[in-house]
C-alpha cells in the first residue's frame, strides 16, 4: 500500500494529497441525474447504490492501520444518502484525528453550512463541484442539470470562509448553446470565490444523449465513432454549429482559464500548491496550456514517485 500511497499526482489537484501515504475508494456507484454529456449512467446505472457507512468505516480503520492518512473519495455523489454520508463523517472524527480526507465530487445543492463544517472538522480539506454552466437555460434546457446558479455561491463561499480548498467545474460548448451564453458561464466562474476553475469542451461519448445529438445533426467528424480515441479529450473542440467552431472554443477555453485563474499572486500560489508544482512550474503550464490551446499540455508530467 505504501507504494501506492505514495505516488503524487501533480498537475492533479483532485488526486494530489495534502498527507502521505494516501488511498483512493469509492463507496457509492451509480447517478440518477440525465445530464447529456456525462457516460456516469451508462458506466455505473442510474440507481444509486450504496456500501453501507460499516463497510465503509470498516476499509478505512484498514487502511489507517497499513499506515495510509488520506482518503480520497471518488464517489459521484458522496452526500445523496445524508444520514450514511454524516455516519461515515462522524466515524472519522471520532476515531481518527491524524487522518485527512477529500471529496473529488460533491453534488454542489446537497451542500449546507451544517454538513460543510462537520466535514472540516472531521478532516476533510478539499470539496470539488461541478457546475458546468454559468447560464440558467443552458443548464436547465440543454445540459439537464438540477441545479440553481443563485445558490451556488452563497454555497461556496461557506466552503472558502470555513477553510476548504474548492475546485469549480464547467463544460463549454453544447449543441444549442449561443456563443453569448458561453461566455455567461466565464462571466459566472470568475465570480465565485474558489481556488480553481476548470473549463472543459463538451466531449460526446457512447450511450449519451449528447452523442446521440451529434450523431443525427452530424455535429462532429464523420469518422468519430471510427476513431473515437483519437478525437476524445477534454480540452478538444469536436462538436461545430452555427454559434462557434471547434477552434473558437479551443482558443476562449484556454485564455479565460489563463485569465480567470491567475488574476493575483494569491491564486497563483493555491493553485501551484494544489497541483504540487512550483512557481516556476506553473508560469510554463501556463504558457505550454496557451500555446497548445489546452490540449494536452499537462499531461507529460502527471506522476513522480515520492522519496
Amino acid at each position: 500500500m505504501n507504494d501506492y500511497g505514495n505516488i503524487k499526482f501533480k498537475y492533479a489537484p483532485g488526486l494530489l494529497a495534502r498527507n502521505y501515504p494516501s488511498a483512493v475508494t469509492i463507496t457509492s456507484r451509480g447517478c440518477p441525474y440525465r445530464c447529456i454529456f456525462c457516460a456516469g449512467r451508462t458506466v455505473s446505472g442510474e440507481k444509486v447504490r450504496f456500501r453501507s457507512a460499516e463497510n465503509v468505516l470498516k476499509e478505512i480503520s484498514m487502511l489507517y492501520n497499513q499506515g495510509i492518512r488520506e482518503i480520497i473519495f471518488l464517489d459521484d455523489h458522496f452526500l445523496a444518502d445524508k444520514k450514511r454520508a454524516l455516519r461515515i463523517i462522524n466515524g472519522i472524527l471520532e476515531n481518527y484525528k491524524d487522518l485527512t480526507w477529500k471529496c473529488v465530487n460533491v453534488t454542489a445543492w446537497l451542500l449546507d453550512e451544517e454538513i460543510l463544517k462537520l466535514m472540516h472538522k472531521s478532516g476533510c480539506t478539499h470539496i470539488t463541484v461541478s457546475i458546468e454552466s454559468g447560464n440558467q437555460d443552458v443548464l436547465t434546457k440543454i445540459v439537464k442539470k438540477p441545479i440553481k446558479l443563485d445558490k451556488i455561491p452563497e454555497k461556496l463561499e461557506t466552503a472558502k470562509n470555513i477553510g476548504f480548498d474548492v475546485i469549480a467545474n464547467f463544460v463549454i460548448g453544447f449543441p444549442g448553446e449561443t456563443w453569448e451564453q458561453i461566455r455567461d458561464t466565464f462571466r459566472y466562474a470568475e465570480k465565485l470565490n474558489v481556488d480553481i476553475v476548470n473549463f472543459h469542451i463538451a466531449t460526446p461519448l457512447p450511450k449519451t444523449e449528447l452523442m446521440d445529438i451529434c450523431l443525427r445533426d452530424k455535429l462532429v467528424p464523420g469518422d468519430y465513432l471510427e476513431n473515437i480515441s483519437n478525437y476524445s479529450g477534454y480540452g478538444k473542440g469536436l462538436i461545430s454549429t452555427k454559434e462557434f467552431s471547434p477552434f473558437e472554443l479551443e482558443v476562449l477555453r484556454s485564455f479565460e482559464w489563463d485569465r480567470i485563474n491567475f488574476s493575483s499572486r494569491k491564486r497563483k500560489e493555491a493553485i501551484a500548491r494544489m497541483n504540487g508544482i512550483t512557481l516556476e512550474e506553473l508560469e510554463d503550464w501556463r504558457i505550454n496550456t496557451r500555446r497548445n490551446l489546452g490540449i494536452n499540455s499537462m499531461v507529460k508530467n502527471i506522476m513522480t514517485s515520492s522519496k
